[in-house]
């Protein structure tokens, strides 16, 4: 009897050693659709940060960040976009390294201006943007109709694509030639209105940090 105990408890261990606890981040980990749907419904201020995973500066700032979400929990919403997986988001927001930080709080977007640390950033969200920020414009901002409506006909292009693929795997060749027109159609409306409304160039970033 001590001896099937003993093995008993011995497989239990070595589950809970192959299966250990899983880390619940702080940190949201955003897609375009969850940012916008974020955006909509948030009753607090959203800290945004744009990363690399290859980035060296990114990396290392990671557990800091954790902790700032941490001790923000009450104050404002903290996530994070994959800046090299969500290509669409990173030209919607102007990001020209990484990491890049903007708080979004009552329809206004702020990007942060200074050398990123966790005192600076906490600042940065307490006092609305107003410390280390810099607004950007309502008219050509991230939050603004023109990227609305860019970033709506990316995703519907995209959208069809896959229908696309779709069909085609099936055998539907008359349904992949009209989708294929369609695509063709509504790709060359985005270039059109991108040439004709695009929005002027942001301000030079003051400090630009290196994307390793």
């Amino acid at each position: 009897m001590p001896l099937r105990l003993a093995l008993l408890v011995a497989c239990l261990c070595s589950v809970v050693a192959a299966h250990p606890p899983q880390h619940h981040s702080a940190v949201l980990e955003l897609s375009h659709l969850q940012l916008d749907h974020i955006v909509s419904t948030a009753t607090k201020p959203l800290l945004l940060q744009f990363y690399s995973p290859t980035c060296i500066h990114c990396v290392r700032f990671a557990p800091a960040y954790e902790q700032l979400a941490s001790d923000l929990t009450s104050d404002a919403f903290v996530a994070r976009v994959d800046g090299i997986n969500h290509r669409a988001l990173r030209l919607r927001f102007h990001v020209m390294a990484f990491p890049s930080f903007f708080l979004i709080h009552a329809g206004s977007v702020f990007e942060f201006v200074g050398s990123a640390s966790s005192e600076q950033l906490l600042n940065f969200v307490r006092s609305h943007g107003a410390i280390s920020g810099k607004k950007l414009s309502s008219l050509a901002g991230p939050l603004s109709p023109y990227w609305k409506l860019v970033h709506l006909l990316f995703r519907f292009v995209y959208f069809l694509q896959r229908h696309v693929h779709m069909y085609q795997r099936n055998g539907g060749n008359m349904a992949f030639l009209v989708l294929a027109v369609v695509i063709g159609v509504l790709s060359a409306f985005v270039v059109i209105i991108h040439l004709i409304t695009r929005p002027p160039k942001p301000y030079p970033q003051r400090t630009r940090l290196h994307h390793d």
